[in-house]
């Protein structure tokens, strides 16, 4: 079936305005809103529940991130306010890196189980078999591991920038120093004279 153009029904402005004039004012109402309605049941929105999962995994992540950076922070100023104390040097200037973020050791509920099973065997004799079982669930207080105690990060390395460096007895003095305090190898500290 070929529709010709002389065949269409003609649509002009003046059928459609006149259309829109006689449709009564409920109905433009009822459409609206039936708009809105489609519009607010299309918006992605995530569940209350998944917001503050993973809210309070983003808070948890800056908080360690935070108390990490702290522990560190006040290790290089005690370590720089102990350098500045050694006769020959000046002014110094120290940064530590960590290992990791540390250790938290949590109260574990174990629960061990022993069980004995004696068989009689088709020969006339007995066999005992024994199985042992082990479980461990985390203790919690208001829903958090009740914890034990913190291990701190370990260092990784040290490097030192100080005025008074370059003579090679301060020098020494520092690195004897670092290794006294945080058990770290000589190849992991750096020890260098502060430029003017």
């Amino acid at each position: 079936m070929d529709l010709r153009k002389k065949d269409r029904p003609k649509i002009s402005l003046e059928a459609i305005k006149k259309k829109i004039e006689t449709t009564d004012r409920q109905k433009w109402i009822v459409l609206l809103l039936l708009g809105v309605l489609l519009l607010v049941i299309a918006m992605p929105v995530r569940a209350p529940e998944e917001e503050s999962a993973e809210d309070a995994r983003e808070e948890e992540e800056e908080t360690e991130e935070r108390a990490e950076r702290s522990y560190e922070v006040k290790l290089e100023e005690r370590l720089k306010a102990m350098i500045e104390g050694i006769d020959g040097v000046g002014r110094a200037e120290v940064m530590i890196t960590l290992e990791d973020g540390g250790e938290t050791v949590v109260v574990c509920d174990v629960e061990d189980t022993d069980s004995t099973q004696t068989v009689e065997r088709t020969d006339g004799g007995t066999e005992s078999r024994r199985e042992n079982s082990r479980s461990e669930s985390v203790v919690l207080a208001d829903d958090m591991p009740y914890d034990v105690k913190q291990i701190e990060p370990k260092v990784r390395g040290v490097c030192v920038v100080a005025q008074g460096a370059g003579s090679d007895a301060v020098k020494l003095e520092i690195y004897h120093m670092i290794q006294a305090l945080f058990n770290v190898d000589a190849h992991k500290i750096a020890i260098v004279e502060m430029g003017s």
